[in-house]
């Protein structure tokens, strides 16, 4: 068994990679564009013996580069690779597909209604692998935080890191994911689809929701990593300030996660558990370099 992840060269598909790699599952990993197209594609995953595929280059690319993953080449081509071989697909995305201004927890059941341009993005592409693959799982998450890469966790340690005033936003709540954790939730989809789901005389392909057990602020997530990064550098120059406005890099509209629970017997995590490990990871590769 082989698993191919199509991820950028950065946090989202290193963490994937990395879980796969310490259990000891055969994986290779691809930016989308690296792959061959057509034809050569189908014949590349049956030379490398691929059995499933997990699609995380949607949630892996900046902003700004988003518009052109609906060029429809080789995301078109990869799902049609998918369909022809009958492969079990898991397509990571986001909860931006709903709209950030309802103050709920969204089933998989509410009909996505996004209020911004990239939840647009997210909801096309959704659609998108509905049209074209049969055995599909769509996997939406919320704000993604790793001690690696650009993302909200290591935005906010750089900052920690410099001194001085630090707005934050005490407007709405997040449930933010260690990508590790999601990497925990991706592993434990990829073992149960490779036990044979359509032996299972259900039906298991759909969406699926996965975010954190604690919602909280932009503000009371940076206060819980300055308490962490407190021990590991000097911090009385950094003086957190609450502010009412909202943060765009903080809007993701919660999710309910009981269908995962219910179908895979998956649980969440709370993102505390894993803040003194991420920071203390941080600081000893970023900070005392």
């Amino acid at each position: 068994m082989t698993i191919l992840i199509v991820a950028e060269h950065d946090f989202i598909g290193a963490a994937m990679a990395q879980r796969f790699a310490d259990r000891g599952c055969q994986h290779i990993s691809y930016p989308l564009a690296e792959l061959p197209e057509g034809k050569a594609l189908v014949s590349f995953l049956s030379e490398q013996q691929v059995t499933q595929v997990i699609n995380s280059s949607l949630v892996s690319l900046p902003a700004a580069q988003l518009p052109g993953y609906l060029q429809q080449g080789p995301l078109l081509s990869l799902l049609t690779a998918v369909e022809q071989l009958q492969l079990p697909y898991i397509q990571l995305s986001s909860s931006h597909v709903f709209n950030s201004a309802e103050p709920r927890r969204y089933k998989v059941s509410d009909l996505a209604e996004p209020d911004t341009e990239l939840g647009q993005i997210y909801r096309r592409v959704e659609s998108y692998t509905r049209k074209h693959v049969q055995r599909y799982i769509i996997l939406r998450t919320g704000a993604l935080f790793s001690e690696r890469g650009d993302n909200v966790l290591t935005h906010l340690l750089a900052q920690f890191k410099q001194g001085g005033d630090i707005s934050l936003s005490l407007h709405g709540h997040s449930a933010p994911v260690y990508m590790d954790d999601l990497a925990r939730v991706v592993s434990g989809l990829v073992d149960q689809l490779g036990c044979g789901t359509d032996e299972w005389g259900v039906n298991v392909w759909g969406e699926y929701h996965y975010n954190s057990s604690d919602p909280t602020t932009y503000y009371h997530f940076a206060e819980s990593l300055l308490a962490v990064m407190a021990q590991h550098i000097n911090i009385e120059q950094v003086n957190l300030v609450g502010v009412e406005a909202p943060d765009n890099s903080w809007q993701y509209p919660l999710l309910n996660c009981s269908k995962i629970l219910s179908a895979f017997g998956i649980k969440q995590m709370p993102w505390r558990s894993s803040v003194v490990n991420v920071v203390k990871r941080y600081c000893k590769e970023v900070v005392d370099e």
